[in-house]
């Protein structure tokens, strides 16, 4: 492995590390972070986070709306043929 590592451009080592994140600090210990043009504390980001997902897991699901009219009498014809025995494809 060593022999082939001696035949890499300089730059190799440089964007090794780049991709394997060496260097780069965590983004779990950073104390804030800009929200809006606001420096805001990422406990409180995770908190809205969490309140945010728990309010979408619990919370109704909404009702499909108004089928169109015209889908809707679409179905029916295709229902009819498929009634009288024809394939609707």
């Amino acid at each position: 492995m060593r022999e082939s590592l001696a035949g890499t451009p300089e730059w190799f080592e440089t964007r090794r590390a780049e991709i394997g994140g060496d260097g780069y600090p965590d983004i779990n210990s950073a104390p804030t972070v800009q929200e809006g043009g606001v420096t805001t504390d990422w406990t409180q980001i995770a908190a809205k986070l969490e309140a945010a997902k728990l309010l979408m897991e619990t919370a109704e699901r909404a009702q499909p709306g108004q089928i169109d009219p015209e889908i809707d009498e679409w179905l029916a014809a295709r229902r009819a043929e498929t009634a009288k025995g024809y394939a609707p494809y």
